[in-house]
């Protein structure tokens, strides 16, 4: 049986040491953007070979682009959706929010969610998000990490999984889920 496969996703919060990047295995898919500004990035991978179908950045905070919503409910693949240096008056809503809440997001995001509402964007200026997923609306939840001052960094493996002599990548989380790492 093979090994599983890391996966490991950084969400940049600001300016800093750390840009925002996924790791699978020994491949790096950095977004192809300005990691300067802000955006939500989103990487589909193909949980039965683990390469990289489809990419999209995107400024907006309520809305998915088509060539991700397509996989909605297609259990052949799995999301990494990160922000990088967003504002917390940008924060997921409408049918962006509804999206992620269909493949996974709860607690951290909600987490976030309450941060701003209640303190507001003066307390709560930036924010760093990720969530890692399959695009299954059936299998919640997905696994997240949601941080108001620091970049976020979020591990998984990939686990091989053989049934009826063909290998699937199952997402897991073994140990420490993820951390989030101080601005240097």
């Amino acid at each position: 049986m093979a090994a599983n496969v890391p996966a490991s996703i950084v969400s940049r919060h600001s300016i800093g040491y750390h840009f925002s990047t996924l790791a699978i295995g020994n491949n790096f898919y950095p977004p192809k953007a300005d990691l300067s500004t802000a955006f939500y990035w989103y990487t589909v991978v193909d949980l039965t070979n683990l390469n990289v179908p489809d990419v999209a950045v995107s400024t907006s905070n309520d809305t998915v682009p088509a060539n991700i919503a397509k996989y909605l409910g297609n259990d052949q693949f799995f999301l990494f959706f990160a922000s990088n240096m967003q504002r917390s008056s940008n924060i997921p809503h409408g049918a962006l929010a509804a999206f992620l809440q269909q493949v996974g997001s709860g607690n951290a995001l909600a987490r976030g969610e309450q941060m701003i509402d209640q303190l507001g964007t003066g307390c709560i200026q930036l924010f760093s998000y990720v969530l890692a997923a399959t695009f299954t609306t059936t299998d919640l939840p997905g696994f997240e990490l949601f941080s108001p001052d620091l970049s976020s960094v979020l591990t998984m493996q990939f686990m091989p999984v053989t049934v009826d002599g063909k290998t699937i990548y199952a997402p897991i989380q073994l140990g420490t889920t993820g951390l989030s790492v101080q601005k240097q």
